[in-house]
């Protein structure tokens, strides 16, 4: 389905402006919480430099699923900018709820 004329317009931009502020908040908080393993990683070598080895591997490892976020963000606004949700058929009446669906009847017996 083609999104025409401004309305499309206003869609697409408001996909494209908030996908962007998602990954922007993404951004930072990953930077955050890459500096704050880097920070931790650095504080326990130095209090106990025979376990270097080990806080390194859990550095990595913490690294790599805070990076993995970023991305798994990255593709939610991916997906979510380039889909639009179904548009409401105009012709179509809704119903008062509770009642039920009207029947039609194509002739009498």
């Amino acid at each position: 389905m083609a999104l025409n004329g401004i309305d499309g317009a206003v869609r697409v931009a408001g996909a494209l402006v908030g996908g962007g502020l998602a990954l922007g908040g993404g951004a930072i908080g990953a930077a955050v919480g890459d500096g704050l393993a880097g920070s931790q990683t650095i504080a326990a070598i130095a209090r106990q430099p025979e376990i270097e080895s080990k806080a390194r591997q859990y550095f990595f490892l913490t690294v790599g699923l805070v990076e993995a976020m970023y991305f798994i963000n990255l593709l939610f606004m991916s997906y979510s900018s380039t889909s639009s949700p179904p548009r409401a058929d105009p012709t179509r009446r809704r119903r008062a709820p509770g009642r039920p669906p009207p029947t039609t009847v194509t002739g009498r017996h």
